[in-house]
């Protein structure tokens, strides 16, 4: 039987979804799991780190993500030395909507570690000596941050923290090696609806970009996201017109334009299937609750 570790335990600052842990070195550890993210930055030595479904050498600069509820550990360790970046990604104090528009941003957070056991690893980001000095540079600002807890320690931890997302995310995104190139390059058409999504998106240019056949793609997508291209642009769509009615004063017409619906009326629709209120009602009921 696996260890569960639990959030309370993790996060022990209710201020901070957050937190850094460094193992210098990681000592073996048994099988666990966790309902939240974990970005792993290994720094030195080297040693296996290990699934239910199968295992993986790692070593310096190696960066990969650990998923909510996948069951892992680390064994046959040789000096192994690492930072753990430990996030709940349901209280995150900002919007990451504009890095999902960063190619690497997909590819390391989402794809890699679904495809990590068909690419045994191998699409993996490995950094270079400079760009791994930079994000345990980061790291150490956001660990200083939480343990110093000077007036706006929250505020320069988050911002520290995105800076380090954003960074690795980067890092994946110019990252050269062949292994890691399909996923990129489905990663850049998934970016290209984030970017594009009020405008037409045919699955032609989507797939042309992933560099893949259209029922390729869309096989790819749904392992990914759990549904169609049409649906994921018809979301951001909406969520878009969400943050549109409570933040600004454009009527109805004018938000179905900007979120790329040629007719109000039919904005009015999706809006209700996908929210189950109006556009109008929705306004009404947010305002409530602003000052």
């Amino acid at each position: 039987m696996s260890l569960h570790i639990s959030r309370e335990s993790t996060f022990a600052d209710a201020d901070l979804p957050f937190s850094v842990l460094r193992r210098d070195p990681q000592v073996p550890y048994p099988l666990h799991g966790h309902d939240f993210t974990e970005l792993v930055i290994i720094y030195g030595g080297k040693g296996e780190h290990y699934t239910a479904e199968g295992s993986y050498e790692v070593g310096a600069g190696d960066v990969f993500i650990v998923t909510p509820g996948l069951i892992h550990g680390y064994r046959k360790l040789n000096n192994l030395r690492l930072v753990n970046l430990l996030y709940d990604q349901n209280r995150l104090g900002f919007n990451d909507t504009r890095l999902r528009s960063v190619a690497g941003y997909h590819a390391l957070l989402k794809l890699e570690p679904l495809y990590r056991q068909q690419h045994n690893f191998s699409s993996r980001l490995r950094l270079e000596q400079e760009q791994m000095q930079q994000a345990l540079a980061l790291a150490l600002m956001i660990e200083n941050e939480a343990k110093g807890k000077e007036a706006g320690y929250v505020f320069m931890a988050t911002a520290y923290f995105m800076q380090l997302l954003g960074f690795v995310s980067r890092c994946y995104g110019n990252y050269s090696d062949k292994n890691a190139r399909p996923l990129l390059q489905i990663a850049e058409a998934i970016s290209h609806i984030e970017e594009n999504f009020t405008d037409k998106i045919t699955l032609d240019e989507l797939a042309a970009l992933a560099h893949m056949s259209q029922n390729s793609f869309l096989r790819a997508f749904s392992k990914i996201f759990n549904t169609s291209p049409i649906a994921y642009q018809l979301d951001l769509r909406i969520n878009h017109g969400r943050n549109l009615l409570l933040t600004t004063d454009y009527n109805i017409s004018e938000i179905a334009v900007r979120c790329g619906f040629s007719d109000s009326n039919y904005f009015t629709r999706q809006f209700r299937k996908v929210t189950g209120l109006s556009p109008k009602a929705f306004r009404e009921q947010g305002s409530e609750g602003r000052p």
